[in-house]
Parts: C-alpha cells; sequence; structure tokens
C-alpha cells in the first residue's frame, strides 16, 4: 500500500502539472475535467479517499494530503482497475507470456512471436 501511495503522488503530480500547463496555453476554451488515474489496489485508494490516516510517518501524511487535495479540486479522479486488466503489470511484474503479450497489446504494441 505504501509503495501504491507513492507511485500515487508521482504520478498525481505530474498530472496536476500537465494541467496547469493546458489551461496556460488556453488552446482549449472549455474545463478539463478531472484526470482518471487507475490504481489496482483497492487498499491504496481507500486510504487515499479517507479523511484520517492514521500513518506515523510524515512522508506518507504528506503525500495522502496532496492526493486528497488534487481529487478534492478536481484535478484527479482515481479508478480502481483490475490486476488482469492493468497494461502496466508487464513493466513491473512476474507475467506468463500470454498476459505479456496481452498487456503489449493494451499498450499499442505489436509483439512479434
Amino acid at each position: 500500500m505504501k509503495a501504491k501511495l507513492v507511485a500515487l503522488n508521482t504520478a498525481t503530480n505530474e498530472a496536476e502539472f500537465l494541467k496547469i500547463v493546458l489551461c496556460d496555453l488556453s488552446l482549449l476554451n472549455k474545463c478539463i475535467p478531472p484526470i482518471p488515474m487507475h490504481c489496482d489496489s483497492q487498499i491504496a485508494i481507500s486510504k487515499v479517499t479517507s479523511k484520517n490516516f492514521n500513518e506515523k510517518r510524515r512522508h506518507l501524511r504528506v503525500r495522502h494530503k496532496f492526493i486528497r487535495n488534487l481529487i478534492s479540486h478536481g484535478v484527479i479522479s482515481l479508478d480502481f482497475v483490475r490486476s488482469e486488466n492493468n497494461i502496466a503489470d508487464s513493466l513491473t511484474k512476474r507475467l506468463t507470456r500470454q498476459q505479456v503479450l496481452e498487456s503489449s497489446r493494451g499498450i499499442g504494441l505489436n509483439p512479434i512471436i
């Protein structure tokens, strides 16, 4: 859960930056909707969406507060994605050959068999 929280913090930081850049460029006349962040850890999502965070480590409390602030201001939205549908798993976990081929197709690659 802690690793997912750190990863969410890094990704939300980048999403916030991209949203600020798009707003500053004034290419879009309408409001930018919240950027969806996909996470395969229900525990991390429930921790971030809850108001109480009873972690004694300051660096995790700061990250929790940052992510929660972006959710409340409509910069991002957190969505749950199942591990078998998570296309980034091929980069972080050991998978079978079939799972690697499916995730490769999911990110737009055509693997040579």
